[in-house]
C-alpha cells in the first residue's frame, strides 16, 4: 500500500489472509480513497490486541475491524469486549459478514446466498479443489475476480444481505467497500 499525499491513513484490521487479499484487490482495480494500513490479526482474537496496538500509538487513528461472525458473535458482544477492555469503541467501526468472509466470493460470481459449503461453491466457480484458503489458492481466486463482478458484488450484497448481525446470512461490508475504493462523485453506488 502506497501512500498518497493528500489522502488521510486508515486502519483496516482482519482476522486473515482471505480478506486481505480481497483488500489488496479491489484497492488495485479500484484504488482507494485513503491511505489504507491493512493490518491481518492472524485470528479473530487477535484483532483487538491489533487495535490497542494502534491506539497506543495513534489515539486519533482512524480504525475499522472486519469481523466473521460465524453465526455465534454479535455486534453488540464485539462491542461490550472493547469497551470491558476500556477500548473507545463505536458501533459504526465494525464490519461483518456472517457467516464467514467466503461468502462474498460466492456473491462475487452468483447472485445468491449459500448458507454453507462453500467448499462446494469455490470448487465450481474457481476450479479449486480443497480450498484452505492457501496464498496460492487466494491468488489463483483473485486473479479470476474483475472490476465489473466487484462492482456487481457491491450490488449484490445490497439486495441481498441483511445489515442485522442475527441473521443466517449478513454484512455491511458494502458499507466498507464503498467509503475505501468508490468514488463518491462518479461512482453509480449511492
Amino acid at each position: 500500500m502506497i501512500n498518497k499525499p493528500g489522502k488521510k491513513d486508515k486502519y483496516i484490521i482482519f482476522e486473515g489472509p482471505s480478506e486481505e487479499k480481497f483488500l489488496k484487490h479491489f484497492e488495485n482495480l479500484f484504488g482507494a480513497n485513503y491511505n489504507l494500513k491493512l493490518i491481518n490479526a492472524k485470528g479473530k482474537d487477535k484483532i483487538i490486541y491489533e487495535y490497542r496496538k494502534i491506539k497506543k500509538k495513534n489515539p486519533v487513528s482512524d480504525i475499522c475491524v472486519m469481523y466473521d461472525l460465524d453465526g455465534i458473535d454479535t455486534i453488540s458482544s464485539i462491542v461490550k469486549n472493547y469497551k470491558n477492555k476500556g477500548l473507545p469503541f463505536s458501533k459504526s467501526k465494525i464490519y461483518f459478514i456472517n457467516p464467514q468472509f467466503e461468502l462474498l466470493l460466492v456473491l462475487v460470481k452468483e447472485k445468491r446466498t449459500p448458507a454453507s459449503k462453500y467448499n462446494i461453491y469455490i470448487k465450481r466457480l474457481y476450479g479449486i479443489e480443497n480450498y484452505e484458503k492457501t496464498d496460492k489458492q487466494l491468488s489463483r481466486i483473485m486473479k479470476q475476480i474483475t472490476k465489473e463482478e466487484l462492482e456487481q458484488l457491491i450490488i449484490n450484497m445490497k439486495q441481498l444481505l441483511d445489515k442485522d448481525d442475527k441473521q443466517t446470512c449478513g454484512s455491511n461490508y458494502d458499507l466498507l467497500f464503498e467509503d475505501l475504493f468508490i468514488n463518491k462523485k462518479t461512482s453509480a453506488f449511492k
